[in-house]
């Protein structure tokens, strides 16, 4: 694996048909990582290969207890819920393959973001990207919601109608077209689950097929945090 150094292997496997590893790893330095993030959290690998499935899979690490047990159980728990699916097909032919990578964002000294992005191959013609997004509020160990920062269906809508508009100014540009970005952007819940905080700008991620087709892979949109400081919530307002 590149730009890693293995600190602790945790567990190395060979029995039969599977073979494992779970290794706690130095932070990868990325250029769009802030010195404070990278002091904050380390990473640890997941691998393992089975009849079944193979598994290849990193999530971070930080100090912060709670945070770190958070990401950790959540992570776990897609492992294993994807260990029994793979497993309970009759007849296994291939392994079906689970790769989940992890980029961290920071906002503020205390407040940090993950962005998981899971790629799931099960045998169709092409894998299922999902992203996933958590932000963390390293005071208290606390995660955020949405509803946490932003001021509910005021804020939906709002932001919606920014993000459309974004988008359809660059739809030729990922072979979109008007009616596809305001479906996929619409001010419900479901399309602005995936979000992160960074700089002092808010990221809104949209897996393929939501805006835009397989091909233009997941898409982005970011806003200044204090474009939308009349729809925040008063209890995150203080942070920005």
């Amino acid at each position: 694996m590149k730009d890693v150094s293995v600190l602790l292997l945790g567990l190395v496997l060979v029995v039969g048909a599977f073979f494992g590893i779970d290794a706690y790893l130095n932070p990868i330095v990325r250029e769009n990582i802030p010195a404070a993030v990278i002091e904050a959290v380390g990473e640890r690998q997941i691998y393992a290969e089975a009849e079944a499935y193979i598994i290849d899979v990193v999530f971070p690490v930080t100090r912060n207890s709670s945070v770190s047990s958070d990401v950790e159980e959540y992570v776990l728990s897609q492992i294993e819920s994807f260990k029994n699916f793979s497993s309970a097909r009759d007849g296994i032919e291939f392994p079906y393959e689970l790769f989940i990578r992890t980029e961290a964002y920071s906002f503020e000294p205390d407040i940090l973001s993950f962005k998981f992005t899971f790629s799931i191959d099960a045998g169709g013609p092409r894998p299922n990207q999902t992203v996933v997004t958590r932000i963390y509020d390293f005071q208290n160990g606390e995660r955020l919601e949405f509803d946490d920062i932003f001021i509910g269906v005021g804020a939906l809508e709002t932001i919606a109608e920014e993000v459309s508009e974004k988008f359809l100014n660059i739809k030729e540009d990922i072979g979109s077209s008007e009616g596809w970005i305001r479906e996929g952007s619409a001010p419900i819940s479901d399309n602005y689950e995936s979000f992160v905080l960074d700089n002092g700008s808010i990221i809104f991620f949209f897996e393929p097929y939501k805006v835009a087709p397989y091909e233009e892979g997941v898409q982005n949109i970011s806003i200044r945090v204090k474009d939308l400081e009349d729809v925040m919530n008063e209890d995150f307002s203080y942070k920005i």
